[in-house]
């Protein structure tokens, strides 16, 4: 992580962070406001074209994207590049849940991108990002760009942090509960006529219909088989849950680490993560249960 107050010790240290982007064999990127970019690219002069810009409100729309969207250019670059110089920083967070949610983004990086050839510096400007922000930073980034590169005695276990930051599970009353079929066609042909009565739009009918084959097929492989779910209306949201037999686990991370490339089939709550609003894990009177929110 990198803290600052000026435009000068911006320019100053992100031009010589980026500077090993620019050659032969190497990537750059930036990702940061339009402002920020104009300013190192006139310090890098011709050099600037060999970084990759992206503007940082298109990058930063919510965590479980920009991960997807950082390894989808990790994976480009990685075809062509030795190394991958990255610099990023967030759009400016007002809510706390915001905040939480990036925090819990920022623990998750260390690990999702720990075997590729990237390293990732996130700017913290003083002048325009809250408190709570910076200070979250202190928890999620194992060094600090001072005077020098500084060990960060004050970085947590990134499963302890999200951990820490994910809410808890509440219960919910105002969901249907629906018969459990134990073959996928029936499975996704029952659910998809409860998603119609509901009048859920297709598309997010269609993405839920995904995510939940998925819980099914997990319930299935890993949990004995499933036994309860339930789907409704919360609010501005369709809710699904599926429980299953199992002993489920405790994973703060469960999907939010890219699969791997050879690891087929490994990426089942990964695409659910993606393809939801939020996802939920708990225990529960009928089971491990998955709750699903779009």
């Amino acid at each position: 992580m990198f803290v600052y107050d000026s435009d000068d010790d911006f320019v100053d240290r992100i031009t010589s962070f980026l500077g090993p982007g620019t050659e032969e064999g190497e990537a750059g990127v930036a990702v940061l406001s339009e402002r920020k970019w104009g300013l190192l690219r006139e310090a890098l002069g011709d050099a600037s074209q060999r970084i990759h810009y992206r503007e940082r409100g298109s990058v930063y729309t919510r965590p479980e994207a920009a991960l997807a969207g950082y390894d989808a250019v990790l994976r480009q670059l990685d075809e062509g590049a030795s190394a991958v110089w990255l610099f990023g920083e967030f759009p400016v967070w007002t809510s706390q849940e915001q905040c939480d949610a990036w925090e819990r983004y920022e623990a998750v990086l260390n690990r999702a991108f720990a075997d590729r050839p990237v390293l990732v510096l996130c700017g913290y400007d003083e002048r325009e990002q809250p408190a709570a922000i910076v200070e979250g930073a202190w928890r999620t980034h194992p060094r600090v760009l001072a005077d020098g590169w500084e060990d960060n005695p004050r970085y947590q276990d990134p499963a302890h942090v999200v951990g820490a930051l994910t809410p808890r599970a509440q219960a919910l009353t105002d969901l249907r509960e629906l018969p459990v079929d134990t073959d996928a066609g029936a499975f996704t042909a029952r659910l998809r006529r409860e998603l119609a009565i509901l009048h859920v739009p297709r598309a997010q009918a269609e993405s839920l219909l995904l995510a939940a084959a998925e819980v099914f097929d997990n319930a299935n492989s890993h949990g004995h088989g499933a036994r309860y779910q339930r789907v409704g209306r919360i609010a501005d949201f369709i809710v699904w849950e599926l429980s299953d037999n199992g002993p489920g686990f405790d994973d703060p991370l469960a999907g939010y680490l890219p699969p791997r490339r050879e690891s087929a089939g490994a990426g089942g709550l990964w695409i659910v993560r993606q393809l939801t609003y939020r996802v939920e894990f708990m225990a529960s009177p009928q089971g491990f249960t998955a709750r699903l929110w779009i």
